[in-house]
């Protein structure tokens, strides 16, 4: 994913006309990756994520064993 805007940025985001049905990005913008469903020109809402991230289980530190 790729936020910026159009004022100071060194990576040129337009292509020579434009993009068809749409023109020229102005102001900011962000480019996603992959497929977003629904119409283009559709609102597309951000959020952070639902699901927490795992955090990696740690191995058991054995200190005695009793028979």
């Amino acid at each position: 994913m790729i936020i910026s805007n159009t004022k100071n940025n060194d990576y040129k985001i337009n292509p020579s006309g434009g993009y068809k049905h749409f023109g020229l990005v102005k102001g900011d913008y962000i480019i996603l990756k992959g497929s977003v469903p629904g119409t283009y020109r559709r609102l597309i809402k951000l959020r952070s994520q639902i699901r927490n991230i795992p955090s990696k289980i740690v191995k058991p530190n054995i200190l005695e064993i009793v028979i």
